[in-house]
């Protein structure tokens, strides 16, 4: 027996934009600059406090050039879609929860990384770019299905 509801499941770890990974190692220099040129200026020999606030300065600037070097972003994110009879639910770890009522999607159009829903009024277009080929032909199949049952257009 086939089930009505179609789960997807994913974690991924995005990759900075080749801007954001410029911008990173930047940072992360000018930090360590700042930090020699406090050092520098001090008297000898340092406080407590003064070799403290320039080792944990320096512990940053190095923190962002590494993950600039890097270029992925720190924490994975976690990628749920749920498509029921009532909603399609997107969750996000670190985003916007998506809940889309399916009962009033009038059209429903596949376009290479996106799904594009049109309701009564309005129509919306959802990135499926994070998914894999056979993620989206999964989903793809669920949805045609539905919606030849629910008699909803596919394009």
């Amino acid at each position: 027996m086939k089930s009505d509801s179609f789960f997807l499941s994913k974690k991924i770890r995005p990759t900075l934009s080749r801007l954001n990974r410029i911008y990173k190692i930047t940072y992360g220099l000018i930090v360590i600059t700042g930090c020699i040129i406090f050092a520098s200026q001090l008297e000898q020999p340092m406080h407590h406090k003064d070799y403290f606030f320039i080792s944990g300065m320096a512990i940053i600037g190095f923190t962002f050039i590494l993950y600039g070097l890097i270029g992925k972003k720190i924490l994975a994110d976690k990628i749920q879609i749920y498509i029921d009879n009532k909603k399609i639910s997107i969750k996000k770890t670190l985003g916007v929860n998506i809940s889309i009522p399916i009962g009033s999607i009038t059209y429903i159009k596949f376009q290479p990384a996106s799904i594009e829903l049109s309701f009564i009024d309005y129509s919306k277009t959802y990135d499926l770019s994070i998914l894999n080929e056979d993620e989206v032909k999964r989903m793809k199949e669920f949805l045609i299905n539905y919606c030849s049952k629910h008699d909803i257009t596919v394009e």
